[in-house]
């Protein structure tokens, strides 16, 4: 038997913990998965203050039984455990029980005041007496308390450690506003467990702003604060940041003069670059390209393009011309998120 003490006082109509705690060993041969935990374990009886009622005879008093756990770990109680059953001892030989089941409550009336034994007794399906444990407690007459079997809050699994991050692979080496990026590496938690950040010249990647996430890599749009620097990628309390940086483009142009190409020609490459606030050129961004008949070029006339009308006369792909295959005047536009480029192609037979 182990003992564990307690000390408080009676003020007005409150009850009070006046001596000790007992634990009274399971059998020893039970099941080990039965086990309910014991006092040391967390395992208590909880006495709260008493009030004032006239429904008990003078020098008696009342006490209410209840359960108690926290609700995420009901898993701590055992299945086969079927009721507590709570067992009051006064003098002149007062000797009650009662049995409250999970989720339910039952009253003692008639104690005689004064110290009581209270002893709560979780018990299985067949009887057999899984835990005990037992306080004193001080009743005052006139009232009604409430004491409590508290179960302990089962103890968490140890979280597996977290690999570090590592950022293997960056897409591009710049990007426009809102174009998409994609990181590749290892280490990305793909749940809510851990805490996972982004940065890009210190600027933190809204989490609505990263995208098609996996374990193995993720994509984020580029915000519009950011400025030329690495990733930084946060996992929990460690990180790790790209080989290279990242840079915000703030204008695109093609980088030629107006085209002339035979009628049947392809694989024309047509330079284009990027640059950055410092003035700083990229050709690794990502871009789309569009065509349209006409020798001029405002950057809005191509919003209904690409509805198809069979083979284009003039086709481009990611700035290469695959294919001209009718002479006439055209002219051809790159995007970047919101820039664009436009330059002049002649077709000639």
């Amino acid at each position: 038997m182990s003992r564990t003490h307690w000390h408080s006082f009676l003020l007005g109509g409150v009850l009070a913990v006046s001596a000790c705690a007992v634990v009274q060993p399971p059998v020893a041969d039970r099941p080990a998965a039965d086990r309910v935990p014991a006092v040391g374990d967390g395992l208590d009886l909880a006495v709260t203050p008493a009030v004032a009622t006239t429904a008990q005879p003078a020098g008696t008093a009342a006490l209410m039984f209840r359960i108690k756990w926290p609700a995420r770990q009901v898993a701590a109680i055992p299945a086969t455990t079927a009721a507590i059953r709570f067992r009051v001892q006064a003098r002149d030989g007062f000797d009650k029980e009662v049995e409250a089941q999970f989720g339910t409550s039952a009253q003692m009336d008639r104690i005689p005041a004064g110290t009581v034994t209270v002893t709560a007794t979780a018990l299985r399906n067949d009887g057999l007496v899984l835990a005990t444990v037992a306080k004193n407690v001080s009743l005052e007459s006139g009232t009604v308390g409430s004491v409590s079997l508290v179960f302990p809050v089962a103890a968490s699994p140890t979280p597996k450690p977290l690999d570090p991050p590592s950022v293997a692979s960056v897409s591009y080496l710049a990007a426009a506003q809102g174009q998409q990026i994609e990181v590749k590496g290892t280490g990305f938690p793909t749940d809510d467990t851990v805490t996972f950040t982004v940065f890009v010249g210190g600027i933190e990647i809204a989490s609505s702003k990263i995208l098609k996430f996996t374990n193995n890599g993720f994509f984020f749009e580029m915000p519009n604060e950011a400025t030329r620097d690495k990733i930084i990628v946060r996992v929990g309390e460690r990180q790790a940041q790209s080989l290279t940086d990242l840079a915000k483009l703030t204008r695109i142009e093609i980088a030629t003069g107006p085209i002339e190409v035979k009628q049947g020609t392809s694989d024309i490459v047509i330079p284009l670059l990027g640059y950055d606030a410092e003035n700083r050129s990229y050709t690794s961004f990502p871009s789309l390209w569009e065509t349209a008949s006409g020798a001029g070029g405002s950057g809005t006339d191509h919003n209904n393009h690409g509805i198809s009308h069979g083979p284009p006369p003039l086709n481009v792909v990611n700035g290469n011309i695959q294919r001209a295959s009718t002479p006439g005047d055209f002219h051809v536009m790159a995007r970047a998120g919101t820039l664009f480029a436009t330059q002049s192609v002649k077709v000639v037979p």
